[in-house]
């Protein structure tokens, strides 16, 4: 505030002191020369001296008499030379009040874009900054458009695709029209399927809204286009053949339903089921404005979409420019903004009068042309743009190019990937636990991410084939897919794979609908969706354990009886992020054949790790696999486990078929984490978890709750414990030693250790712990620092440790595991977390106690001596 005030006063006293030179020029000419008159004092004007007297103007008054009567020449050399004026500063003045008009700011935009680098079938938004315009953002006109690659600019010989895809509007031919469609369709239906919708039944949700030249509340009606090149603002007009004025070129772009006209305040049924909008709720978007206040863009300054490969956006604005129109009224000018400002004028050499000034009127040139025209040279690569800073809603799925698989009765080793599906909100108003969410999935059968109508629901044969349970409800804001389908699966009543897994290769379309209830009479709704590509196969990445050679190279450690060798494969949560610890040398490959490759094929090969390259090499190991000379080089690789607990390695690898020339991508997701070992039951019909109760979660739904640190068996008999290590890939090359009630406690060659004690009885309690370390082979050790350089000390040794109690029992013919009541089930549950030691402590302590109350007995029967 105070610069602007300093400025003002700065720009008022300068003018002050033009002026004052100005008049003294004037009467310089003009009038008699006093000899004494006084010349006038600029600071007199807020001086001491009394108030100014607006009669004191005459030629005294300014001091014109100071000058003497000579030229016109000489007069002025003395006024530059009192004033010190430089002619050249004079006269730069004059040309930039001449050329001032031109260096106005006229309307333009910013637009940005989040994310920066978007993957295909990732949510886009791209949002448009507006510059210059004298209304606010909510006022403004925002015309999207959005251009496919398959939809370039044609208008015959249109293909049955591009027809599908593009030609939105039905008239043979692909025009803007049709990207502005592809656009406003999803900013005005905010992604509401209207596939359910009988657009026959009347409607009358009043959702109408009436457009005005230069946005909302605008009263003006001239329209310019400005000329970023020369400066100059032309006003739109049409014109004939022989120059003869026919009309206003005011006309706004907004896209049209076939055979109406937007913004015409008129919204009826056929409108609402072109634009996919609800006919029973006047602002399907649930953003505020009416249905058709949305199709023209009213105020909507950001635009989200699924990004495709080689997609391009643009964006017009219009409102009112902060330029003034030089007709003699208030109006000011109507304009569009273009995302890259290249709309170039074509003037038509005519005028229009404006104001009228002594002798004459202001001349405003004009321009006759369709702003529609400059549409396609404003588009925009969202991958070229930059980051940007209601409710909104942003999905993430992991992993990436997840695989499907079929299985059978007779092939139980399903290897299908879990996608997960995480809604993350932003904006939000309320705790997850109000907000309520409705996921849906579609499948694509054409293998298009871009054909809208090609997406078929198969959320309910999923749930048939118990993939999916539940899709709705609060606090659901993660969707996970078992990808393990069983063969014969029906989707729309066809065969689930043969419909939409053409060439082994299918789409997810994920979508999601949250409700946030943050008052007892409103609420919100975000919509959003992800597209996932799906791999029908039966191949992935395959993770091995690794052992080092005489020569300090990698190779995969060799199967044994009771070691595969692979890494990951114990559950369907272990091969979707596969558990490693700080230290492990990972060794990757993946089964050609199965792909389809012929034998030795490892051309077209790339690996990625968190998106960057990496390739195995003869510096690495020994395999014809790193041999870059050899065919089938690429087909392996290892990497190093270097980061901490929570860290994360996404490997990516990527092979084109040499025959056919199709590629297909693989996925692993590796996470570091904290090691540890659970003491399991071997056979739980001699031992087993003993049980804690049931436990009730929100939904009222009750599971039964089994300690981890409290068995059970019989007494007079025998049972068998044994270690699960966590990750599984620890038992190789674990130390351990197990105890029992403080003995030691030899493991058999499988880990087991077998305890038996026919003495035993019920109440008899047994301590068993297993303890030891897990030490990394001091030749993988090496085997880091030759080849990446990793620091011996920055691989520790892992200490491992549990304890567990087994309490006997009386053998009854039934195990202990019904439900307790609730005193049961209170006390299981403080003796499931007593330690040994205590237990021993309290069982000495009534052992004595008995021992003193038999000796007290004992006594009481003895008689007394008496003492002298």
């Amino acid at each position: 505030m105070k610069h602007a005030m300093a400025t003002k006063t700065k720009y008022l006293y300068k003018t002050i002191t033009v002026s004052i030179i100005f008049f003294q020029i004037i009467f310089a000419f003009v009038s008699p020369t006093p000899a004494n008159a006084d010349l006038f004092d600029i600071g007199s004007l807020s001086g001491s001296s009394g108030s100014f007297n607006p009669g004191s103007f005459g030629a005294d008054a300014f001091g014109a008499g100071t000058f003497g009567s000579g030229s016109a020449n000489s007069i002025i050399d003395d006024i530059e030379k009192r004033y010190h004026l430089n002619p050249l500063s004079i006269q730069n003045l004059g040309e930039g009040m001449n050329i001032s008009p031109n260096k106005e700011m006229a309307p333009q935009m910013n637009l940005f874009f989040n994310p920066t680098d978007p993957k295909n079938g990732q949510e886009i938004t791209a949002q448009a900054f507006p510059l210059y315009f004298s209304s606010q953002k909510e006022n403004l006109y925002f015309t999207w458009y959005l251009k496919r690659k398959e939809c370039d600019l044609k208008t015959s010989n249109l293909s049955a695709l591009e027809k599908k895809l593009c030609d939105l509007d039905n008239n043979n031919k692909i025009t803007i029209e049709d990207w502005k469609i592809e656009a406003m369709r999803r900013v005005t239906n905010g992604g509401f399927a209207g596939d359910q919708v009988n657009y026959g039944q009347p409607g009358g949700d009043n959702d109408e809204y009436r457009a005005q030249f230069g946005g909302d509340r605008s009263t003006s009606g001239y329209c310019y286009i400005h000329d970023f090149e020369t400066g100059v603002d032309y006003e739109l007009e049409h014109y004939n053949t022989n120059g003869d004025w026919i009309g206003s070129g005011c006309e706004h772009l907004f896209p049209d339903a076939p055979g109406h006209t937007t913004g015409d305040g008129a919204f009826g049924n056929s409108e609402e089921e072109f634009w996919h909008t609800d006919p029973k709720d006047p602002s399907t978007a649930q953003n505020g404005n009416k249905d058709e206040a949305n199709v023209v863009g009213l105020g909507q300054d950001k635009f989200t979409w699924n990004y495709a490969s080689k997609d391009q956006v643009g964006v017009v604005i219009e409102g009112l420019s902060m330029n003034a129109t030089k007709y003699q009224d208030s109006s000011m000018q109507v304009t569009w903004a273009f995302a890259k400002n290249q709309c170039t004028p074509r003037p038509t050499g005519r005028y229009m009068s404006g104001a009228p000034y002594n002798g004459g009127t202001a001349q405003i040139p004009t321009a006759d042309q369709d702003l529609n025209d400059c549409i396609a040279d404003n588009l925009v690569d969202p991958t070229n743009g930059n980051q940007a800073g209601k409710f909104e809603i942003q999905l993430t799925a992991t992993p990436e190019n997840p695989v499907i698989d079929s299985f059978s009765q007779n092939n139980p080793d399903n290897r299908g990937d879990l996608l997960t599906t995480h809604a993350v909100l932003i904006n939000s108003a309320t705790k997850d636990s109000n907000i309520s969410y409705e996921w849906k999935v579609y499948a694509n059968s054409s293998k298009s991410q871009t054909d809208d109508t090609a997406w078929e629901d198969i959320t309910k044969g999923l749930i048939d084939a118990h993939a999916i349970s539940s899709v709705s409800g609060s606090d659901l804001p993660s969707l996970k897919i078992n990808l393990n389908v069983k063969e014969g699966t029906k989707a729309n009543g066809q065969d689930f794979f043969d419909r939409y897994f053409e060439d082994a290769i299918g789409y997810f379309r994920i979508n999601v609908t949250a409700t946030e209830n943050y008052d007892s009479n409103q609420k919100r709704v975000g919509r959003s969706s992800v597209v996932v590509k799906i791999v029908q196969s039966q191949a992935q990445i395959q993770t091995h354990s690794v052992d080092v050679d005489a020569n300090w190279k990698l190779k995969f450690a060799s199967a044994s009886a009771s070691d595969t060798g692979l890494l990951c494969e114990d559950t369907v949560e272990d091969r979707a992020v596969c558990p490693v610890v700080k230290g492990q040398i990972i060794g990757l490959d993946f089964d050609a054949d199965v792909l389809g490759f012929p034998a030795n094929s490892g051309s077209d090969i790339s690996w990625l790790i968190n998106n960057k390259p990496f390739k195995c090499s003869l510096s690495v190991s020994n395999s014809n696999a790193c041999d870059p000379n050899k065919p089938e080089f690429g087909t392996v690789n290892y990497f190093p486990v270097t980061g901490d607990v929570g860290e994360s390695y996404t490997i990516a690898m990527t092979a084109t078929n040499p025959l056919s020339g199709k590629s297909l991508t693989l996925n692993r997701v590796f996470r570091v984490v904290d090691p540890s070992v659970l003491i399991i039951s071997s056979d739980t019909g001699n031992v087993w978890p003993k049980y804690l109760g049931q436990y009730v979660d929100a939904n009222g739904a009750t599971t039964d709750n089994y300690s981890k640190d409290m068995f059970e068996s019989f007494s007079g008999g025998s049972f068998a414990l044994k270690g699960l290590f966590y990750p599984n890939s620890l038992k190789s090359g674990a130390n351990v030693a197990w105890s029992v009630n403080g003995s030691s406690v030899m493991a058999d060659a499988s880990g087991l250790i077998q305890v038996s004690d026919t003495a035993a009885v019920p109440g008899m309690v047994y301590s068993v712990s297993l303890s030891g370390v897990y030490v990394p082979p001091a030749k993988n050790k090496k085997a880091l620092f030759d080849i990446w350089g990793v620091s011996i000390a920055d691989v520790v040794d892992v200490k491992l440790s549990r304890s567990v109690q087994v309490e006997m029992i009386q053998n009854t013919g039934q195990l202990a595991s019904g439900p307790l009541d609730s005193s049961k089930k209170f006390f299981a549950s403080i003796i499931s977390y007593v330690p040994a030691s205590v237990i021993f402590f309290f069982r000495l302590v009534v052992t004595m106690g008995l021992i003193l109350l038999a000796l007290g007995i004992t006594f009481s029967f003895i008689p007394e001596k008496k003492v002298q």
